[in-house]
């Protein structure tokens, strides 16, 4: 029996992309981290206080970047009819982690709150598309240096390493991301099955692509029960 890839599981496909550049060892090395921190918090205690904050800020950036490149994707697709719902969605899974996961996204990165990084997540979309490609990295490394409370020039020099390995890594998601979206092909989806857990994360998207040249159509949400 063929299996039927519906928008949904295209947009749980596309989570990978977040997922394997927060992930990849190399990505953490090019920061200067001799490998990808874990997010368990037992041993916190254990460590430098300032470490960690660094640890959870360049997290919680390679996330936004990489959901950021997804969003500039989306709204470059012609009648990507779905689009916004679909970013919403995936939005949501970037916060809350896929459906059943043990630990909200949110509550390993630190976040004060979920609507804290639905408004993290939003910003980014806005400070991302404002910029053309080649001025990603300083971009995040701007957002870096604001995060934590830094002037850039006292950002340590691995980072401006890192930032560029992000965007014009041959290996990178992020700089493969037209071609890996391509491939999944969720504009290509004319029925939409996805159901959004709440609204908030679509008010969200609606308003980064209402102030844009988007070429995504407005959509409407399910209703949620």
């Amino acid at each position: 029996m063929e299996t039927v890839v519906t928008l949904s599981n295209k947009c749980l496909a596309s989570l990978t992309l977040v997922t394997q550049t927060v992930l990849d060892d190399g990505i953490w090395r090019t920061f200067g981290f001799k490998r990808r921190p874990q997010s368990r918090r037992i041993f916190d205690r254990l460590r430098n206080a300032r470490q960690i904050e660094r640890e959870v800020a360049v997290w919680r950036e390679i996330v936004a970047a990489s959901f950021a490149a997804i969003f500039r994707w989306a709204v470059s697709r012609q009648n990507f009819h779905h689009g916004v719902i679909f970013l919403a969605r995936l939005m949501e899974f970037c916060i809350d982690g896929p459906d059943g996961a043990d630990v909200s996204i949110w509550k390993c990165q630190r976040f004060a709150s979920r609507q804290d990084a639905i408004e993290f997540l939003t910003q980014a979309c806005i400070d991302y598309s404002a910029s053309d490609q080649p001025d990603q990295p300083r971009v995040m490394l701007q957002r870096l240096s604001t995060a934590l409370r830094m002037d850039i020039s006292s950002l340590p020099v691995t980072w401006v390493a890192g930032a560029a390995s992000v965007f014009s890594h041959p290996d990178s998601a992020v700089f493969n991301v037209v071609r890996i979206m391509t491939e999944i092909g969720p504009d290509q989806e004319q029925e939409n099955d996805i159901v959004l857990n709440d609204l908030k994360c679509h008010y969200a998207i609606m308003r980064v692509v209402t102030r844009s040249n988007s070429a995504i159509p407005d959509d409407e949400p399910e209703d949620l029960e």
